[in-house]
């Protein structure tokens, strides 16, 4: 078995990509999946950090208590990606 969803949220506005996740986040939920699930968010074209990563990052601070793990790309070497269980 899997012990990983992901889901790819490059070429979104931040609005789409914060409701895609959350519409995959629930899914996976509803469904009792209890792996990580990997959001590959991208770095940003300035090299600065994306609007994506940056607004899930907000966004998830807000439930953070629902979250067992957080971890953004910086702490495990690609700033482009999420991982959350």
């Amino acid at each position: 078995m899997n012990n990983s969803r992901s889901i790819n949220l490059h070429g979104c506005t931040v609005p789409e990509a914060i409701s895609q996740f959350t519409d995959f986040y629930n899914d996976c939920v509803r469904s009792g999946y209890h792996g990580y699930i990997d959001v590959i968010h991208g770095y940003g074209s300035t090299g600065q950090g994306g609007a994506i990563r940056t607004a899930l990052q907000q966004y998830l601070e807000s439930y953070s208590s629902h979250l067992e793990m957080c971890v953004f790309g910086d702490a495990i070497g690609n700033p482009g990606i999420g991982i959350f269980t």
